[in-house]
C-alpha cells in the first residue's frame, strides 16, 4: 500500500508519499530518518504507532532535544523516556530547537510498531542558521523499516535533472565503527557510529555499500536550489519582458534567463532508499493525477529482461550506476495505476513534481531479516 498527503495536485504546495509496510513484517528497533529543524517552529518529528493487542511499551532516546506532550516530558539531545501505548495508539515527537534533528533517534519496542519520519516544512538544502534561504519548504513524511531490514549495498539513480539542483542523499548507521563507501561520486563518509549520519549532495547515479546494515535516504531539493534565486521573467512591462517586474531588470524571455540553473519546478520529498538485498521481481504501482511531470526510476542488473506495463524496456532506455553491474531506467509515466516485471530482482522509486511541489516514495520492497 502507499499513502499520499494529499493524493491529488489541486491547489497543493505542499505533499509527500510513503510506500506502507503491512504489520506482520513490522520491528521492534527502529533508527530515525528525518531533516533538521527550520527556525523555531517548522519541526523535525517522527510518530509511531502500536499495532499489537494489549500495551506495548516503548522506549526512545532521541538525538535532539523535543517538545513535551500528555505523555511524554520535554528531552535534551541524548536523554531517554519510556511510554506505555495501548493497541492503535500513537506518539508523535518534535523536536524542540532550531536545527535540531531527530536522525537517528533510538527506538525499542516490546512489540512491533510501526514508525514515520519527517518534517513540518523543510528546505533543502538548509539555508544560514537553517532558513528558508532556498524556496521552498515542502512537509515530509516517509514509513521507516525496522533495522532488522536494513541491508549494505543500495543503489540510488538520481532524479530527473531539474537545472543544475543536486540531489541530497543521507546515510545512517545502526552499528558503530560503519564504513560506507560512495562510488560514482567523489564522496568522503567518515566511519559513522551507531546513530550517526552523514549527507551529501550528487547530480550523478551512485552506489552506496558498507561492511555494517544502514539506512539511505535520497530527498528531492526546493525549486530555487541550488542557487536560491527565485526572480520571474514579468511579461507586462511597458518597455519590454524583465526580470523581476523592474523595468531596470535583465531583458528575459523565460523565467530561466532570470536565474539560470535553478530547478525551476518542484520542491522537497523524502524517499527512504530500498537496500538491494530487499529487491523484487515485480511491482504494482500508482501515480497520483494532476502533477506536470511524474516518473518511475527502475534500477536494475544489467542484463535484466524489464517491462512496463507489458512493453519491453530497450538496452538504450538504461544509464549505467557507476560504471558497474547495475543501471538505471528513468521514464516518464502517466497518471494512474502501473506494473512492472523482470527477469531479476529490481528497485523502483516513483517521483513527481509540479511549480512548487513535489512526491515521491520507493514502490515496494520485500522486508526480510537481514540483520
Amino acid at each position: 500500500a502507499y499513502q499520499f498527503n494529499p493524493l491529488d495536485n489541486v491547489g497543493m504546495y505542499s505533499n509527500d508519499a510513503s510506500l506502507l509496510l503491512p504489520t506482520n513484517v513490522l520491528g521492534k528497533v527502529y533508527r530515525v530518518m528525518a531533516w533538521k529543524q527550520r527556525d523555531a517552529s517548522l519541526t523535525s518529528y517522527f510518530t509511531l504507532a502500536a499495532v499489537e493487542e494489549g500495551q506495548t511499551e516503548v522506549q526512545i532516546t532521541v538525538t535532539a532535544p523535543i517538545q513535551a506532550g500528555p505523555d511524554l516530558p520535554a528531552l535534551a539531545a541524548g536523554a531517554s523516556a519510556t511510554v506505555i501505548l495501548d493497541q492503535f495508539q500513537t506518539l508523535h515527537v518534535k523536536s524542540n530547537e532550531s536545527c535540531s534533528d531527530l536522525t537517528g533517534t533510538l527506538i525499542t519496542a516490546s512489540k512491533k510498531v510501526a514508525v514515520m519520519g519527517g518534517h513540518e516544512c523543510a528546505n533543502i538544502p538548509a539555508g544560514p542558521n537553517c532558513g528558508g534561504a532556498f524556496c521552498c519548504c515542502d512537509h515530509l513524511e516517509d514509513q521507516l523499516f525496522p533495522v532488522e531490514a536494513w541491508g549494505k549495498h543500495y543503489l540510488l539513480g538520481r532524479s530527473m535533472e531539474r537545472g543544475k539542483a543536486p540531489d541530497t542523499v543521507r546515510v545512517l548507521a545502526a552499528y558503530d565503527g560503519t564504513h560506507v563507501t560512495v562510488t560514482g561520486a567523489q564522496v568522503n563518509v567518515p566511519v559513522l557510529q551507531a546513530g550517526q549520519f552523514h549527507e551529501f549532495q550528487v547530480d550523478t547515479h551512485v552506489e552506496l555499500s558498507s561492511d555494517k546494515a544502514f539506512l539511505a535516504a535520497q530527498y528531492l531539493e526546493s525549486q530555487t536550489s541550488p542557487t536560491g534565486c527565485s526572480e520571474t521573467c514579468d511579461s507586462s512591462l511597458l518597455f519590454g519582458d524583465r526580470c523581476g517586474g523592474d523595468v531596470f531588470g535583465k531583458p528575459c524571455d523565460t523565467d530561466e534567463d532570470c536565474c539560470p540553473g535553478v530547478a525551476a519546478i518542484g520542491d522537497p520529498a523524502f524517499i527512504v532508499a530500498v537496500p538491494t538485498e530487499q529487491f523484487r521481481q515485480d511491482y504494482l504501482f500508482l501515480v497520483p493525477n494532476k502533477y506536470e511531470k511524474d516518473f518511475v526510476n527502475i534500477i536494475a542488473p544489467a542484463g535484466a529482461s524489464v517491462s512496463l506495463d507489458d512493453a519491453v524496456l530497450s538496452p538504450g532506455d538504461f544509464e549505467s550506476i557507476a560504471g558497474g553491474q547495475f543501471q538505471v531506467a528513468r521514464t516518464v509515466v502517466a497518471d494512474g495505476v502501473h506494473r512492472i516485471s523482470s527477469s531479476q530482482k529490481i528497485g523502483i522509486v516513483v517521483y513527481g513534481w509540479d511549480q512548487y511541489v513535489s512526491y515521491g516514495y520507493a514502490g515496494g520492497m520485500n522486508v526480510d531479516t537481514l540483520n
